[in-house]
């Protein structure tokens, strides 16, 4: 009768392979094969460590940029000049699966929002230019 088909299994390879890039995955494959953890442990501790070092704010983690952006609500249209340096994550995890999940669109929706959403946490305004 022939093979079975499996839909998406390009992007499902895709996925695959950018999950095994990650900082937390990294992580929890350097403490299962260095410390001996089990598996569960070593991905528990790598996720808590990964976001540890995302969230610290005198270090940029692997997948994060700092951009020059206006700043926040403190300022107003005369001093749109006036710059500050941001962190943002372009690239997160979440966008892995929202992109299996729903599609392209979607994930790039959702990239969007969250980059505006951590430039609001910072008291800046992202430039359209």
């Amino acid at each position: 009768m022939g093979r079975h088909k499996e839909y998406r299994q390009r992007l499902k390879y895709q996925v695959a392979s950018a999950k095994k890039k990650t900082l937390g995955y990294q992580l929890a494959v350097k403490l299962n094969s260095e410390l001996g953890m089990s598996e569960t442990e070593s991905r528990l501790l790598a996720h808590r460590l990964s976001r540890w070092v995302l969230l610290r704010p005198d270090i940029r983690g692997p997948n994060q940029i700092i951009v020059e952006a206006s700043a926040g609500c403190d300022h107003f249209v005369r001093k749109w000049r006036e710059g500050k340096r941001i962190r943002l994550t372009p690239y997160d995890m979440e966008d892995i699966d929202l992109e299996l999940e729903f599609g392209l669109t979607t994930m790039q929706t959702g990239r969007l929002l969250r980059l505006i959403e951590q430039a609001h946490q910072q008291d800046a305004l992202l430039s359209a230019k």
